[in-house]
């Protein structure tokens, strides 16, 4: 037994030091100006002379929030911005406050906020008016934010360019708004998943700690053992039913202009290889935690035998 133990307890401490694959996160924030650095991705900046310089093109800023477990984003029309055009995904509603300006506001049900060029000193009016129609919204400590760039070029070539720190578009319409919208309200949920995760990590690392040191269960509890096999459970079916991580969008299905956006910027912001990191780490820790209840259900089977021995023999011994 003690050899299986060490075995599977071998497993999470590697588990636990595993270098993440996210991005730079900000797991806590305030509603003032926060700045964005990105590391260098994938797409390199293009040399061809076709693609603008980006400061002839127009800024857009855009930045994400995870705030809730859920919105109601079927009472938006005449709860929240009823003067405002309102364009209706499966999973979202983006406002346009200002199209002159290139502000609009993408909500999704399953609770991330996404501002295209809102003043940084105007988010928090915005994401409190949302809260509104929020399920369980989140303290500010525990909201994700993330930050990125769109330059808008009408004589660009391409439909778009990646480059270190931004991404260059020939135009802010609906499409793109659609695409940028969900790679970065996927990315601040993916966020908070994974910092739920890497919390489960940590108490399964101390967990085998303390049992590596006394050689027995004596600190595991079962209720917090089935506590994290739920948790596990909550966070895949989170991320594949609600996130709808796979499913894609109608837009970049039907156009393949749009596709070529959606695969580059997806690739841009690590989607693919983060959930496989969060899919690794879940597997690992809810087979862990099933051996473990395994373990204590020997536990308790052994006891049991052990009190019917005594009774048995106390019946022979008094008899």
């Amino acid at each position: 037994m003690h050899s299986i133990l060490k075995i599977r307890l071998g497993m999470v401490a590697r588990v636990a030091v595993k270098p993440s694959l996210n991005r730079v996160q900000s797991p806590k924030f305030s509603f003032a100006a926060y700045a964005r650095s990105m590391s260098t991705g994938a797409h390199q900046k293009s040399s061809s002379p076709s693609i603008p310089e980006p400061s002839q093109g127009v800024p857009v800023d855009v930045k994400a929030y995870y705030i809730a477990r859920g919105i109601e984003i079927v009472r938006l029309h005449g709860k929240l911005y009823p003067s405002c055009k309102q364009e209706y995904q499966p999973k979202s509603v983006t406002i346009t406050v200002n199209e002159t300006l290139n502000q609009h506001i993408s909500i999704f049900s399953y609770g991330s906020v996404v501002l295209f060029n809102i003043p940084e000193e105007d988010h928090g009016i915005h994401i409190r008016k949302i809260n509104e129609l929020s399920i369980l919204p989140f303290s500010e400590v525990m909201v994700h934010s993330d930050s990125y760039k769109l330059l808008v070029h009408e004589n660009l070539e391409a439909p778009s360019v990646i480059h270190n720190a931004h991404m260059n578009i020939r135009s802010l319409n609906s499409s793109n708004i659609t695409i940028v919208s969900v790679v970065m309200a996927q990315t601040v949920a993916l966020d908070y998943y994974a910092g739920n995760v890497a919390k489960m990590v940590e108490k399964f690392a101390a967990m085998n700690t303390n049992i590596q040191e006394a050689g027995k269960f004596t600190t595991v509890k079962e209720t917090d053992l089935y506590k994290m096999v739920a948790s596990n459970n909550s966070v895949f079916t989170n991320v594949l039913s609600k996130l709808g991580f796979f499913e894609g969008t109608d837009v970049a299905w039907e156009n393949a202009e749009y596709t070529t956006t959606w695969e580059a910027l997806r690739k841009e912001f690590e989607l693919d290889s983060r959930y496989n990191d969060l899919s690794l780490k879940l597997n690992i820790i809810n087979e862990d935690a099933r051996f473990f209840l395994s373990v204590l259900q020997h536990q308790k089977s052994s006891k049991l035998e052990w009190i019917i021995i005594i009774l048995i023999a106390g019946e022979m011994i008094i008899g």
